[in-house]
């Protein structure tokens, strides 16, 4: 093909143009990649810079978090003396409340004595010529309602009177020997004050800081239920009569039965002894027997573990009735 020289100056122009192209978008490109490569460098750049910041924010965070552990560490080592201290105090007071408690109950209970005392000396003074024991001959005059009894009362549950009565005197009472008789412990309540905590079951002994002196036993002693109240306590016949006075006041069909017991041990000497019979229950207060239902004296024959138990006496407010009926065993 014959190009004239017009064609020819085109094509090479064309060719050109098309090369200048070509070189100037290589140039853009490398430009372009340049430009690149330097942001990439820049931010690389500082991101280095930015890690070593955040590694120095690491270093003065664990520093801190070092700090703060030391100070937890230091902190709790405080709080376990402090608890160890409050333990101690706790058991300090605990103790302190405790001889308190023991020292009431003493003083309660040395009371209780000298109120004793005082009774038997109004109630025999102007017996003394005579045979005291016949002030004792009926004890249905004991059993009697007063003011000390209805208060008494107003604190038990009617719901289930002859059981919460029950719960209330051992709760509130203690058992004590009459006074000035001779028990195995010798002769009590002029040296020192033996009485039973009922609902603790234990021995309290307390000493009386009297001088010494020679008495005469003194027979039975029964005590009125108001008090009973008053000294806090009684022997098994005291707390059967005070049982006896509010079932009667609350309209219950409640007796006194005095029983001879003899136990299935041979080493222990047969007692006299006293609990109530209300209705279809027993109630022995000072050996702690509440039975209802049939069989009552079967059952409680076997719960105190006697080998024979002879009725001596029944009596109520109105009647006294003098028996002898072997009630356990049959």
């Amino acid at each position: 093909m014959n190009l004239s020289d017009k064609d020819k100056a085109i094509l090479a122009l064309t060719i050109m143009i098309i090369i200048t192209l070509l070189v100037s978008y290589s140039a853009s490109f490398q430009i372009l990649r340049l430009k690149t490569a330097k942001s990439n460098y820049i931010i690389i750049t500082r991101n280095i810079d930015n890690s070593e910041e955040l590694i120095d924010l690491l270093d003065e965070k664990d520093s801190a978090i070092y700090d703060l552990e030391t100070e937890l560490k230091s902190l709790n080592e405080e709080k376990e003396r402090l608890n160890s201290e409050i333990e101690e105090k706790k058991r300090e007071i605990g103790a302190m409340e405790e001889a308190s408690k023991e020292s009431d109950k003493k003083t309660k209970l040395y009371l209780s004595s000298e109120k004793r005392l005082s009774y038997i000396l109004k109630r025999y003074s102007y017996l003394l010529e005579k045979d005291i024991e016949e002030y004792q001959k009926d004890p249905r005059k004991f059993i009697r309602e007063s003011a000390e009894l209805e208060n008494m009362i107003e604190n038990i549950d009617r719901d289930d009177f002859l059981r919460n009565t029950y719960d209330y005197i051992i709760d509130n009472f203690y058992y004590f020997y009459d006074p000035f008789t001779l028990t195995s412990e010798g002769v009590q309540e002029w040296n020192f004050f033996l009485a039973y905590d009922l609902k603790n079951e234990e021995w309290i002994t307390v000493s009386l800081d009297r001088d010494e002196l020679i008495l005469s036993v003194l027979p039975e002693t029964i005590f009125y239920p108001e008090e009973t109240i008053d000294l806090g306590g009684g022997d098994c016949e005291d707390l059967t009569i005070l049982y006896v006075s509010a079932c009667i006041h609350e309209g219950y069909d409640a007796h006194v039965y005095v029983v001879d017991i003899v136990s299935e041990d041979p080493l222990i000497q047969p007692v006299s002894h006293t609990f109530a019979v209300v209705d279809d229950t027993l109630v022995d207060i000072t050996m702690k027997q509440f039975i209802v239902g049939d069989d009552l004296f079967e059952r409680y024959g076997k719960a105190i573990k006697a080998e024979k138990i002879t009725l001596a006496v029944i009596y109520n407010d109105e009647k006294i009735e003098n028996k002898k009926i072997v009630l356990y065993p049959t």
